[in-house]
Formats: structure tokens, C-alpha cells, sequence
């Protein structure tokens, strides 16, 4: 959407900035699978009751949050394109296919704060950040398929698994009521968690 605001001006790159540590309401709500045309930023002026204070980019017009550990700037090229890929995932294993070849971003300027932190994620084998992320999947998975009415008294993501398994605690007495069978539950926990946050932790 915002490409096609720049080609339609007959531009044939477009600014960017890249802002790590940003405040931690800014990094939730740019998970967030907003509605086209919706203001990130004033969603997460909503969230923290607040505005965020804003400044702007080296080299752009663009707006940072002010307290950003460490911004990158650059621009992105409509027409040049630079390979990129195959990827390893987060659990270690090699995606396949072969690079492609993708819209070149360029970095022009990076800018700092003093004793600058860079916040990382480092997902892959054990130990990381999953073993995090897992419990907390489980945890709104759980309230999530309680919500719907469903007959789950427990939910567990093994650290082992990596977030990519979650074992289910079944109230039998309660599925007996609901007159379901296996297939249908299953599609049902399927259908509610794959539409929701809580298999994206």
C-alpha cells in the first residue's frame, strides 16, 4: 500500500527506517494485523494512553520513537533486486528452494544512543527465547479454546518442541455432551488456534 502511494508519484525508490529497541507497546502493536489505513502509531498511542514521543529520521521525513536505542536508515529500490535466501528457520532446519531475487534495501545512515542496546532474538535449537514463547502460546491457546466453549482444561508446549507442539488436556465428561468426535474437535482447535495470536507466539 505504501509502495503504491510512491509509484503513483512517479518515484522509483521509496525511504524506510528500521527502529530497534523501540519502546516495548511500539514492537507489540507492530505484530498487530491491523485494518488498511489504520495509524500504527496512534494504535499504539491508544494502547500506551498516551502519544509516543517522535523524531525525525537523519535523512527522511520519516518519524523514530525518540528513546530507539539504534535506527537505520536507507532507501528501497523499485527496480533493483538483490538475491535473496534459502533461509534456515527457527527450529534449525534448512527451508527449501533457491534464493530469489527480491527488492534491494539499501542502508544510507545508522544513528545511536550512548551505550546503545541492540535488542536480538535468537531463535534456533535449545536453548532460546522458544522455550519462552512456548509457555506463553500454550497459556493463550488454553484461554483461547475456553473462550469458544470447548472442553480443554489444560495445554501444555513441551520446551522441547520449540512452540511447534501443544499437547491438550481433554474434560471427557464435557466432550461427551457436546455429541462431537475426534475429527470435529481437532478441526475445530485447528481452525481457532492457526486464526488467532496464540499459534503465532
Amino acid at each position: 500500500m505504501v509502495r503504491e502511494q510512491w509509484l503513483k508519484q512517479g518515484k522509483d525508490e521509496m525511504p524506510w527506517a528500521l527502529a530497534f529497541g523501540a519502546p516495548p507497546v511500539a514492537s507489540i502493536a507492530a505484530a498487530f494485523p491491523l485494518p488498511a489505513g489504520v495509524s500504527e502509531g496512534e494504535y499504539v498511542g491508544m494502547l500506551a494512553g498516551k502519544s509516543l514521543d517522535m523524531v525525525k529520521c537523519e535523512l527522511s521525513d520519516l518519524l523514530v520513537p525518540a528513546n530507539t536505542e539504534i535506527v537505520l536508515e536507507g532507501t528501497l529500490s523499485f527496480k533493483d533486486k538483490a538475491p535473496e535466501g534459502p533461509f534456515e528457520d527457527y527450529i534449525g532446519l534448512h527451508v527449501e528452494g533457491e534464493s530469489s531475487m527480491q527488492p534491494l534495501f539499501t542502508v544510507n545512515a545508522i544513528t545511536y544512543r550512548d551505550d546503545a542496546i541492540l535488542p536480538a532474538s535468537v531463535p534456533g535449537r535449545i536453548t532460546d527465547e522458544s522455550h519462552t514463547t512456548a509457555s506463553m502460546a500454550s497459556e493463550e491457546l488454553l484461554e483461547l479454546l475456553k473462550q469458544h466453549g470447548l472442553p480443554i482444561k489444560d495445554a501444555y508446549a513441551p520446551f522441547e518442541t520449540m512452540a511447534t507442539w501443544c499437547a491438550l488436556k481433554v474434560d471427557n465428561e464435557s466432550l461427551a455432551r457436546m455429541k462431537t468426535n475426534s475429527d470435529e474437535l481437532c478441526t475445530r482447535i485447528g481452525d481457532l488456534a492457526f486464526n488467532s495470536k496464540a499459534a503465532m507466539c
